[in-house]
């Protein structure tokens, strides 16, 4: 695992985190027919493999700590991924999203 440093504008954003409003990146893709999920974890896996931050994650703080800090693994155990299967419009809106 390797650690570095947050940016200024990196940490900038820490503070418009809230309970209420996360601040997070959630990405939902609508296709037409099927998704090989097995193909796009692949893809996501490759993808990480070569950009080291999107295997980051903010290192845990203190309340003494100066600054922030991301803890990058070295590989992905797995894919973020989740696949829903929907028929019509409305199994779309049922859908949990993230």
């Amino acid at each position: 695992m390797t650690t570095i440093d947050l940016n200024l504008l990196d940490e900038l954003y820490l503070h418009l985190d809230r309970d209420t409003e996360p601040w997070s990146v959630h990405l939902e893709v609508g296709v037409e027919g099927r998704v090989e999920a097995g193909w796009l974890a692949d893809a996501i896996l490759a993808g990480a493999r070569r950009h080291p931050l999107a295997r980051a994650r903010l290192s845990p703080t203190r309340a003494i700590d100066f600054g922030y800090r991301w803890e990058i693994a070295d590989e992905l155990g797995e894919a973020p991924l989740e696949v829903a299967g929907c028929d019509d419009a409305a199994a779309v809106a049922a859908a949990p999203s993230g």
